[in-house]
């Protein structure tokens, strides 16, 4: 469901029929979640490449840089994954 949403346009607020419309929930929020669930699977790679996707959103966040430190360390543990 999360791979759907990052894939799918971005719903413009009129077209929407919501009443309370978030971007952030169609742009890095669905990237911050994959992120965390391939580091739950321990693949790596895939974390990294949503860790990537979710900088182009929200460059200066906490949870990039936290993943950012993480991932580089698992990759000098793991440099194959």
């Amino acid at each position: 469901m999360l791979k759907n949403t990052v894939r799918n346009e971005i719903p413009q607020l009129e077209d929407s029929g919501l009443p309370i419309f978030q971007e952030s929930c169609y742009t890095w929020i669905p990237h911050l979640k994959l992120c965390a669930c391939y580091i739950y699977l321990e693949v790596y790679s895939k974390a990294k490449l949503y860790n990537e996707l979710k900088k182009k959103y929200v460059p200066n966040s906490f949870a990039v840089k936290e993943y950012d430190r993480f991932l580089h360390e698992k990759h000098d543990e793991f440099p194959e994954n």
